[in-house]
Parts: structure tokens; C-alpha cells; sequence
């Protein structure tokens, strides 16, 4: 394994961030206005959400678009606000 190797900026890399997130929100406004699950039942309904989002975004092709290093620093900070931001809405 090289260590110094280039990093690939693509929009894959960073959807699969935004699925945790969109995943958590899914999980817990469905536990919140249709269903209430255990903890552990919403904990693992969100892992296999996140899961099967990430599977999907890996086998769409147009998605391996090269983007700059900037704008991949800023969909990782978009990414990283909208996992804070899910857990505020929903005060946990």
C-alpha cells in the first residue's frame, strides 16, 4: 500500500457520507411521526439504510466524475454539518 499515493476526488467518495446522514433522518422521523423503534432496532435500520444508499451510489457509473480537491473539501464539510445537523433537528 502506498501511503503517497494521489487521492481520487469523485462525487461516489462523498455520497456515501450523505447517505449516513440522509439515513439517520429517515430512521428517526419514521421513529418519530410513524412508528417508534427500540433504539437498537432504529440503530440498526439506519446502518442497513446507510448500507444499501452507499451500494447504490457505488454502482451508479456517472458518478465517477473527477472533482476538484476544493470542492471535495466542501461537500466533507457539507456532509459532516448535515450528520450534526440531523442529530440537533431531532434533539438526541
Amino acid at each position: 500500500m502506498n501511503l503517497n499515493a494521489e487521492k481520487e476526488y469523485n462525487l461516489k467518495y462523498h455520497l456515501t457520507g450523505f447517505s449516513v446522514a440522509f439515513s439517520i433522518i429517515l430512521v428517526i422521523s419514521i421513529d418519530e411521526y410513524i412508528y417508534e423503534f427500540h433504539t437498537l432496532i432504529g440503530a440498526i435500520l439506519a446502518g442497513v439504510s446507510a448500507y444499501i444508499l452507499s451500494a447504490f451510489f457505488v454502482k451508479l457509473s456517472f458518478l465517477d466524475k473527477e472533482i476538484s480537491k476544493r470542492t471535495s473539501r466542501i461537500l466533507t464539510v457539507l456532509a459532516i454539518f448535515l450528520i450534526f445537523f440531523s442529530f440537533y433537528l431531532f434533539q438526541l
